[in-house]
């Protein structure tokens, strides 16, 4: 049995792209029409940035709504699109707990965050080492993970902790 929990539509993060998107698409714009009579290559140049950047912040948002984290009888399989990515067996789950007032272990050896924006709500402690893969970071093992999920109750359940 298999089943998924998305870590996005608590987060806002879907707000915040197309705020990104807005602001970059306006200043694209405005920056072109500046620099194209006089500097014709670098106005086409900060219109490829532009619209680069545009499609990168779209492609982010899909991946992170369709590939969603998934829990089966053998294991859980956290994404956050292709930005992080971990696998861990459930026998390795050790504990899952509210954030504490202290707030978020940040530094802690072994402690990775795992949201798609803001600050975690819920702490997931490992047994064991498990490989966390990152975007623009080298492989790395932690046994604690900062998460938001949009159904923590679904997923409390589905663990049985």
């Amino acid at each position: 049995m298999s089943q998924r929990f998305t870590l996005h539509e608590r987060s806002g993060y879907g707000g915040v792209v197309v705020a990104l998107v807005l602001a970059v698409v306006v200043e694209t714009t405005a920056v072109h029409l500046m620099l194209a009579q006089h500097h014709a290559i670098l106005a086409a140049v900060s219109f490829v940035l532009g619209l680069s950047s545009v499609v990168w912040l779209v492609r982010d948002y899909q991946a992170i709504r369709r590939l969603p984290s998934e829990l089966t009888d053998a294991e859980l399989h956290l994404r956050l699109g292709r930005r992080k990515e971990l696998r861990v067996s459930r026998a390795d789950i050790r504990s899952l707990e509210a954030l504490p007032a202290s707030g978020e272990p940040r530094g802690a050896p072994g402690y990775a965050r795992f949201t798609a924006l803001g600050t975690p709500e819920l702490l997931l402690h490992l047994a064991r080492p498990a490989r966390l893969t990152e975007m623009y970071r080298p492989p790395r093992d932690v046994t604690c993970l900062g998460v938001t999920l949009d159904d923590e109750t679904g997923f409390r359940a589905a663990l049985g902790l």
